[in-house]
């Protein structure tokens, strides 16, 4: 039996009325030179997110640690989606997955009509963007899909049967993904551009997310709380990071390794060639969707808030406040990052940008 938290996502109908919503929406001791982390991290059951915010904006609330002035209002790009689920851009197009009613669409970065890229998913999910193609993942139906960017034909294919992908990261000349099968057994995969695969790991006890930096892949697995760290083009497998209970979203830079920690309230950070761990930040209600882009580290709260930390001084800054971002089955990318925008999706059915 697969993951209680993907199977029930894709058989979630979200409905909302203006009174209320009710809405669905990567792990510690490093290979090679490293030494085992500190479980910082509470028992309870990952993936389990809660509490919905009112979905109007608080123009003038701050984080803690930023003194900044006032925050500017988001820019609203589209708005009236049911189920969304995973997003991806560029540098003018945001592309984000509808689980209900199944479909994958595209609207301008600046704003505007949405068109639909794809329809007829069983439950698409993670979107990557790599080479001159669009990728998803299509959970309900156990397929990778693609799409060039500049429209044409699309190819599907099934990877693994009985094992489904859910996640994706984009690496310089293939993708990489999660998959989970039966007993939350589940894999990572590699195809290149053209959708063929190869080298996978398996054995992996309920993967979480992924992440690619360079020839290093990186992934959660939520249950043992352990961070595995792969080679594109082979099938390695090695600990990065073990003991850290909880460990859901990650992302990679130059700058080292992060992940989240919902239960927690921590996103915690090692260096990629090695070296000690620690807490990045505490005290974040229930972190997920995280993005790295060499200079910050991005992420959204359950309170509503999408945040970032800079790697120079550390310094955390709250970027926009009052969203509803509390996904209750976080198996879900909901942050995506341009050169200029940090690009979110909402659990009211929004999708949003903000300047970095």
């Amino acid at each position: 039996m697969r993951s209680r938290r993907l199977l029930s996502r894709s058989l979630v109908l979200v409905m909302w009325s203006a009174a209320a919503i009710t809405s669905a929406v990567a792990c510690g001791s490093f290979s090679g030179a490293a030494a085992d982390g500190d479980d910082a991290g509470a028992d309870a059951a990952p993936g389990v997110e809660g509490g919905l915010t009112d979905g109007a904006p608080t123009p003038d609330a701050r984080g803690v640690d930023d003194a900044s002035a006032p925050l500017v209002p988001p820019v609203e790009l589209a708005s009236g989606f049911v189920d969304l689920s995973g997003i991806a851009v560029t540098e003018s197009m945001v592309y984000v997955a509808e689980r209900t009613p199944g479909r994958v669409i595209e609207v301008s970065l600046a704003g505007g009509s949405v068109s639909q890229v794809a329809g007829g998913a069983g439950s698409p999910t993670g979107l990557a963007v790599a080479g001159t193609y669009l990728f998803w993942c299509d959970f309900g139906g156990e397929t990778i899909s693609r799409r060039p960017l500049a429209g044409g034909q699309i190819t599907t294919v099934h990877p693994t049967p009985g094992k489904a992908s859910f996640q994706i990261a984009p690496a310089s000349d293939r993708i990489v993904t999660v998959a989970l099968g039966a007993g939350d057994i589940g894999e990572a995969q590699q195809f290149t551009f053209d959708l063929t695969s190869g080298p996978s790991v398996g054995g992996l006890s309920n993967p979480y997310d992924v992440a690619v930096l360079g020839g290093n892949i990186y992934w959660t697995e939520s249950s043992t709380g352990r961070i595995g760290q792969g080679k594109t083009g082979d099938g390695t497998n090695l600990t990065f990071a073990q003991k850290e209970t909880d460990c859901e979203s990650i992302a990679a830079d130059s700058s080292g390794v992060f992940w989240a920690k919902p239960q927690s309230s921590t996103i915690r950070q090692a260096a990629v060639g090695g070296g000690g761990m620690r807490d990045l930040s505490t005290a974040e209600s229930k972190p997920h969707s995280l993005a790295a882009d060499g200079l910050s580290l991005y992420w959204l709260t359950s309170d509503g808030k999408v945040r970032r930390s800079t790697h120079a001084g550390g310094a955390k800054t709250t970027l926009a406040a009052g969203y509803q971002t509390s996904f209750i089955d976080a198996h879900v990318q909901a942050l995506a990052l341009t050169s200029q925008y940090v690009v979110w999706i909402t659990t009211d059915g929004r999708i949003l940008r903000v300047d970095k």
